[in-house]
């Protein structure tokens, strides 16, 4: 059975934000919204501060918190694994937007003109169409992957078995069991997760 997922390549990711700038010009995605962020992941260790740079875009997690919390029935688990976004429309009508708040990933984004959400699709359009995520075709490190991560002959399944080995595979707050489906690789450096990450980029708020 397909289970479609990013795996990430920390040590190559060099900070470009082509992704960034991929996903904003496919999805056209409202200001101050951004469905995948490259953060810097920092700390003041002396002398050899533990700073990388980590893409999140949603990650399509095995047990969603977005899904259930969602009264209107936006965002659906696909069988192939992607959390796609339905109509949106309907979100005008919702007060509280807890799909906002679920999401332990901040990941999903509130239009405060419209009162709309968004977040990645995972561009399933490309995918049903035989292609892939703008930001994996326009990485210009080539660090961001995406396949079958249960098809031993793809990319993806072969990079998480390489560094399995090194004990370099990460995801992020695996302590929720959301499970997600967005692995990182990293060595040389140790994970900080979530903990210590800073953006540049402008938000709504």
């Amino acid at each position: 059975m397909t289970r479609l997922g990013f795996v990430i390549n920390l040590d190559t990711c060099s900070d470009h934000r082509s992704c960034m700038l991929a996903c904003k010009k496919q999805t056209e995605s409202f200001l101050g919204s951004h469905y995948i962020e490259t953060f810097t992941a920092m700390t003041d260790d002396y002398p050899r501060p533990n700073t990388y740079f980590i893409p999140v875009p949603c990650q399509h997690c095995a047990k969603p918190s977005c899904v259930p919390a969602c009264p209107q029935g936006v965002f659906s688990k696909r069988a192939d694994g992607i959390v796609a976004v339905g109509d949106t429309s309907v979100c005008e009508s919702c007060r509280d937007k807890p799909c906002v708040a679920a999401c332990p990933y901040q990941r999903i984004f509130l239009d405060p003109k419209d009162g709309r959400v968004g977040k990645c699709d995972g561009c399933a359009e490309s995918i049903d169409a035989g292609g892939a995520p703008k930001c994996s075709t326009n990485c210009l490190g080539r660090s961001i992957m995406f396949g079958d991560l249960d098809d031993d002959e793809t990319m993806v399944a072969q990079a998480l078995m390489v560094y399995e080995d090194m004990g370099g595979i990460h995801r992020l707050r695996p302590e929720l069991d959301n499970q997600p489906s967005v692995y990182y690789l990293l060595t040389g450096r140790y994970f900080q997760d979530m903990d210590t990450l800073y953006s540049p980029a402008w938000h709504n708020a």
